[in-house]
């Protein structure tokens, strides 16, 4: 094993695969190096904090050869969502709705998820209930979306796709700290209502009954996520599809809504 303290890669230096978990501004460049060496790219969200950042791992990505792009939200993997899309009945090109409320604690002042570089609290984390939505609906295009500014720094926003799902979220650091962040997902199609809280508990029903009721370890998403990423790399099997880099591109756009609204103050 050897550390080096380079901000990038050295001359030269390439690998079969890439595991890139460093500040977010760090990313992308990364990933466009390794696929550039038609590497696999295991990196954590968010995958890109600018429109050129982004537009350079379409780039990549699309000229890559043998590269493959694995972008670590753990949601995609956990046992929540494989009960979900079971319970709601749906296929892959049918809507689903999304209502959620995210509660991040306050971050000291200097925390680097406030630096400029990392882009707002919608790239630092609101990224992954933006995918996950994207993700339970196959990746549809966008038709509408639009950003609301509360007091401080909270937000609500929505999500309008073609095949006619609808995502509703607010974003809040108001409220009680004790458990740290916290989340409530409620996911909707036809009859059936899912309710994900905490990534922990989950609760699914119908006009009729209750379809299951239960719990995981949230921890556990992360084992399946790194167990089935390092599978599919020994075995050649693609990466993440080019559609799903759509859920940056939302990100990137509430990220210029947010600069706008700042502007008109």
């Amino acid at each position: 094993m050897a550390l080096d303290t380079s901000p990038q890669p050295r001359p030269g230096e390439y690998y079969d695969a890439w595991f890139i978990a460093g500040f977010h501004h760090t990313h992308a460049p990364l990933a466009v190096h390794a696929l550039g060496g038609g590497a696999c790219v295991v990196v954590e969200k968010p995958l890109a904090t600018t429109w050129e950042q982004f537009r350079g791992v379409q780039s990549a990505l699309d000229n890559s050869g043998q590269g493959h792009l694995f972008v670590c939200f753990q949601r995609r993997y956990s046992r929540l969502h494989e009960w979900a899309r079971r319970d709601l009945g749906v296929s892959n090109d049918e809507p689903v709705d999304m209502h959620c409320i995210v509660y991040e604690i306050p971050l000291p002042r200097l925390h680097w998820y406030n630096w400029p570089n990392s882009g707002s609290r919608i790239t630092s984390n609101g990224c992954h209930w933006l995918d996950y939505f994207l993700y339970m609906n196959n990746y549809c295009e966008v038709s509408d979306a639009g950003l609301w500014c509360r007091r401080g720094s909270d937000l609500a926003l929505f999500v309008c796709l073609q095949n006619g799902a609808k995502l509703v979220m607010s974003i809040t650091e108001t409220g009680s700290e004790r458990l740290g962040m916290r989340d409530l997902i409620e996911l909707r199609a036809g009859q059936v209502t899912v309710r994900m809280t905490d990534s922990t508990y989950y609760e699914a029903e119908n006009s009729a009954r209750l379809i299951r009721r239960t719990r995981v370890n949230p921890m556990d998403a992360y084992r399946r996520m790194y167990r089935k990423i390092c599978e599919s790399i020994v075995h050649g099997s693609p990466g993440d599809s080019r559609d799903s880099l759509r859920s940056t591109e939302l990100m990137l756009y509430f990220e210029d809504e947010m600069s706008r609204l700042k502007r008109k103050g």
